[in-house]
């Protein structure tokens, strides 16, 4: 291992050949930081993002919302604009119509915070790209921004709309991928929060997954997280009539994800009369990870036994055995009379729970950090030794404040210092990827 003498020589020697982009020591780097989150509008899916109930999309860095049309892209991407502590909103409308003032008044947005512009090209995303960026350079901002690209996928290119041009062959994948070659680190070095919408195309190419994203293979490499979004049982909806139905259960993966959390899954509603829920999906995570249980008729025979049964009759308690934490929450539910003798509830007593306790979603944010720390196995340092047998608790499926908008508080601080990002990637590769599979809109 170097000295320290060593290591600060380094360090002084190189960022005298290179100071616009200094080395530092990792823990004092603000590149590895995130400087701050902008919430989604629900908790689960910010924990599903970020790790954390309070947190969500990341400042300072690329966020891709994917899926499939009426999977609730859009409105979910709008949904973030409630937040009372963004300081600037601009959002670039590629589909047209995509928002219009009713529907910012509906989701409960302050329109006059909102820049709103069309746009049609990628070249055209570019230049309104360079003009934010010299405008918040130059008033030198230091302030929560979210931007909103809806969607990256409609995007043409001039050369598209020039009938005599000729065909497109890739000209707009590479041009795509010029763009966050460009502005990718300047995106992070400003703390602008840049969130894109993009379509899903089926891969007919034979190669990969059946559906990719459409827009060119940068999208896979630019993002630090991509959610996918996908409706639940979308042709089986129990209800048929005339007044059809508001409400849609949502599917939630995390295709990729820079914060740990790749292939976690979340499930929530969405209410296309009312908006995004902001407590829904909670009480899911909590059944996956069997920290909320059925109960049985004899609850005190079924915690004797430990035993979880396989079917619920409606009535749920916290698993008063297995996590120390878990189990305090039943007995606390239980003496400041929450619940009944028995620590049994209803799956939407959740719900109310967080709506009327401030200590409530604090509490279950302590109990989904266990998640984590029981994943986290540490490797032997020597070559020679095997791994000891670790057993942690799996559950059948492994999923995925009191204020005036208790999902908009954010006291994260905002880092103002200079940084950059570098994305990953073999142009020579993606170049080839780009030409070689064919995809078609849905």
């Amino acid at each position: 291992m170097i000295d320290d003498k060593s290591r600060k020589e380094l360090i002084s020697q190189f960022n005298k050949e290179f100071p616009d982009s200094p080395i530092e020591e990792m823990d004092s780097s603000a590149l590895a930081q995130v400087p701050g989150w902008i919430s989604t509008g629900n908790y689960a899916l910010n924990w599903c993002i970020s790790k954390s109930l309070f947190k969500g999309v990341p400042l300072g860095r690329i966020s891709l919302l994917s899926g499939d049309p009426g999977a609730g892209k859009s409105m979910i991407a709008l949904s973030m604009m409630r937040q009372s502590d963004i300081d600037l909103i601009i959002y670039w409308d590629s589909e047209g119509g995509g928002v219009s003032i009713d529907f910012a008044n509906f989701l409960g947005i302050n329109p006059k915070k909102v820049l709103y512009s069309q746009i049609e090209t990628v070249e055209d995303l570019k230049k309104k790209m360079q003009l934010l960026i010299d405008i918040v350079e130059k008033n030198k901002m230091t302030k929560k921004i979210l931007l909103v690209v809806d969607s990256i996928s409609m995007l043409s290119t001039e050369k598209e709309l020039d009938p005599n041009a000729g065909a497109d062959m890739g000209y707009r994948a590479k041009t795509t991928r010029s763009f966050f070659r460009q502005y990718s680190r300047k995106m992070q070095t400003l703390n602008i929060a840049a969130v894109f919408t993009a379509h899903l195309t089926d891969n007919i190419g034979g190669y990969g997954p059946s559906k990719v994203v459409s827009g060119g293979t940068i999208l896979g490499y630019a993002p630090s997280a991509e959610i996918r979004f996908a409706k639940v049982n979308a042709e089986s909806e129990t209800e048929q009539s005339a007044k059809g139905t508001s409400l849609v259960k949502i599917r939630a993966d995390m295709i990729k994800s820079r914060f740990g959390t790749t292939g976690k899954r979340v499930k929530f509603d969405l209410n296309v009369a009312k908006g995004l829920d902001a407590y829904s999906g909670i009480f899911n995570i909590l059944e996956d990870y069997e920290f909320v249980i059925p109960a049985a008729k004899d609850v005190e025979e079924q915690i004797k036994e430990k035993n979880i049964p396989k079917k619920s009759t409606g009535w749920y308690m916290f698993k008063p055995w297995g996590n120390n934490e878990v189990a305090a929450l039943y007995k606390r539910l239980i003496d400041e009379k929450i619940t009944s003798d028995s620590g049994k509830f209803r799956e939407d007593d959740i719900k109310e729970y967080c709506k009327e306790y401030e200590w409530f979603l604090p509490t279950i944010q302590s109990i989904l950090d266990t998640v984590y720390n029981d994943e986290q196995v540490d490797l032997p340092t020597n070559e020679s030794q095997e791994p000891e047998a670790v057993e942690t608790e799996s559950p059948k499926n492994k999923k995925k404040k009191k204020t005036e908008d208790p999902i908009s508080s954010n006291n994260t601080e905002i880092s103002t210092n200079d940084t950059s990002v570098t994305i990953e990637e073999d142009v020579a590769q993606e170049e080839k990827n780009s030409s070689d599979v064919v995809i078609t809109e849905q």
